[in-house]
């Protein structure tokens, strides 16, 4: 298989992030696994620390925000 066969989706039923090969209609995976945890770290790891406005081809603009939590502050779901 190559790597630009695979998809990343993430499922609607349980906000998990998939990566895995789609079957040829593009509606469902045939193989794949679960990458939230990888997925996230990756972004906080690539954007770092503040607020950043990102914008897609297709115009639409997001802004996201990360900020490290004290362990005070920490009441957050754990991601496995």
């Amino acid at each position: 298989m190559k790597l630009d066969q695979l998809e990343i989706s993430c499922s609607l039923l349980t906000d998990k992030i998939y990566l895995g090969r789609p079957n040829k209609k593009g509606d469902a995976f045939l193989e794949k696994i679960d990458i939230t945890t990888k997925a996230t770290g990756a972004v906080i790891q690539s954007l770092g620390e503040g607020t950043k406005t990102l914008t897609f081809g297709n115009g639409a603009k997001y802004k996201i925000t990360i900020e490290k939590l004290t362990e005070e502050d920490q009441e957050v779901e754990l991601i496995e």
